[in-house]
């Protein structure tokens, strides 16, 4: 053989080699594809997909906007009260009575940070979610009896911001609300301090704040509108309005359980940024629980009583008050976020003992149900034994925005596992992951190829992984489980195989036909 011949077989040599290795590589990757994908448009038709729906809540929380107070102060009465101060005692204004009758602003006045702490991650931590686990009223659905049906009272737990400015009726029912076994937590000071009337989009003055208004006429009057009232039921009233800071801190050393529960999780005597603003003092010992005495600077500004965060037994429920006005600092003080948590779960359940902050204080009932079916590739519904080519739908009865602890999130993916099953108590260590395609919003599929698995009894792991909006919360759970036999006669197991096999057959054959017949010719 010559050295050009020799060169020659070589060259052939390689080609043969080179082209065998293409063909082993692309069987190869042909018979380890997991998953046989197919488009949407695909799936058969008639296939009928769950609705979206989610379980409701049931809601016993509810948050008031005090609307009237913000109305009170948005250049209404305090521009009478500034421009009418040193009117004496016995005479009358019948000038400038427009600024004491006012249309209603839809405005959260002092209480903006409470409003704000509830869309706080502090908040969706503990599962306080307006719209969601709280309800969200204003002062005319109060004064409207939107806290009863039937006289039955619909919450568990009432949360007041910067009430000091309510209508009669409204006054009423918050004690009744009480009276019945409510819980009604009262986050700022100078609350119930005067009386409005409210009527078709109008508030009124009507007594307190040192005045008293007819429509007609109005006169220097009570500056306390229902102080004995409210020392009974509430447990104290307004004490002062300062400006300045007035307080270093306040103790919890008491044996109240809210007491307790901020004890463990801020400590005993806990400084806040808290200086002073509206202040009440606790004047009714009788059925009161102290949580914490608020720390004055100067002894001198000590008013007789004590400046408190409290509880006050009322009927069958109970009042819980800060004492101060919290709504200042709730977003900067974690001592109010517990504050207003435990006394919640309190509301919620008669105890804090059980609970930890920052513990969920509602627990979500809503679900992701699935419904899971195996068809066979011609779109007939599969039985316990399945071969060939299968798909496997999984439709959710909700989309994306579901609940999931505590938070808002989307659904990001769905995958199986498919584990072989030796018997009823082992496994074997194989599992082989299949990642699902998104149908539509509330379709995944997963495609099966029984070929790539050994026959035998096998268990499907579905399980799905959210995504939370606007916070970087991943949820992984498991949803569902399916057990099945794959069954294949030997001939389909070869089907897989045999479009490869015979590509490199054929190929083997005519690179061997084509070396030898050169070889023949040279």
């Amino acid at each position: 053989m010559t050295e050009s011949q020799g060169k020659g077989y070589r060259g052939h040599y390689r080609s043969v080699c080179i082209a065998l290795f293409l063909l082993f590589f692309v069987s190869f990757a042909y018979a380890q594809s997991s998953v046989v994908l197919y488009r949407p448009g695909s799936l058969i038709e008639g296939v009928e997909y769950s609705g979206i729906t989610l379980a409701s809540t049931e809601n016993r929380i509810a948050l008031v906007k005090p609307i009237f107070s913000a109305t009170a102060y948005s250049q209404a009465f305090y521009s009478f009260y500034g421009k009418y101060a040193s009117l004496p005692l016995g005479e009358y204004v019948t000038t400038d009575l427009n600024l004491l009758n006012r249309t209603v602003v839809d405005e959260w006045g002092w209480s903006t940070r409470l409003n704000a702490w509830f869309g706080s991650d502090t908040a969706r931590s503990l599962h306080l979610m307006l719209g969601e686990t709280v309800t969200l009223m204003d002062e005319i659905d109060v004064d409207s009896g939107e806290l009863f049906h039937d006289g039955v009272r619909l919450y568990d737990v009432l949360i007041l911001g910067f009430t000091e400015y309510v209508t009669e009726r409204e006054y009423l029912y918050y004690k009744q609300f009480v009276a019945l076994g409510g819980t009604l937590i009262i986050m700022d000071a100078c609350n119930f301090l005067a009386e409005v009337t409210y009527s078709n989009g109008y508030l009124s003055l009507t007594k307190g704040h040192g005045w008293e208004f007819n429509g007609t006429h109005a006169w220097k009057s009570d500056y306390h509108r229902w102080y004995q009232e409210n020392k009974n039921w509430i447990g104290g009233n307004f004490w002062k309005y300062w400006t300045g800071r007035h307080y270093s801190g306040i103790r919890v050393n008491t044996t109240n359980a809210i007491s307790d529960a901020i004890r463990i999780t801020v400590g005993e005597n806990i400084s806040t940024i808290y200086g002073g603003h509206e202040e009440n003092y606790l004047q009714n010992l009788t059925e009161t629980d102290i949580i914490g005495y608020w720390n004055l600077i100067n002894p001198d500004d000590c008013p007789g009583y004590p400046v408190a965060a409290y509880m006050h037994k009322y009927g069958a429920g109970t009042v819980i008050h800060s004492g101060i006005m919290a709504s200042d600092t709730i977003l900067s003080d974690q001592f109010l976020s517990v504050f207003l948590a435990a006394s919640i779960r309190y509301g919620l359940t008669g105890e804090v003992s059980q609970w930890t902050y920052p513990e969920p204080l509602v627990h979500s009932n809503d679900f992701v149900e699935t419904t899971v079916t195996i068809y066979e590739r011609n779109g007939g519904r599969a039985s316990g034994t399945i071969s060939g080519l299968n798909y496997c739908e999984i439709n959710f009865n909700a989309t994306t925005d579901v609940l999931r602890d505590c938070y808002r999130c989307n659904l990001a993916s769905v995958i199986g596992e498919m584990v072989e099953v030796v018997d009823t108590e082992h496994q074997v260590s194989h599992s082989t992951i299949i990642k699902a395609q998104i149908v539509n919003d509330t379709c995944w599929r997963l495609d099966i190829n029984t070929f790539l698995f050994a026959n035998g009894n096998y268990r499907l792991n579905i399980n799905a992984t959210w995504e939370g909006i606007q916070h970087s919360v991943v949820v992984s759970e498991f949803i569902e489980a399916l057990y099945f036999n794959i069954q294949n006669s030997w001939w389909i197991l070869m089907i897989p195989w045999a479009v490869p096999l015979g590509a490199v057959i054929c190929a083997a054959v005519i690179i061997v036909t084509y070396t030898r017949f050169n070889k023949t010719k040279s």
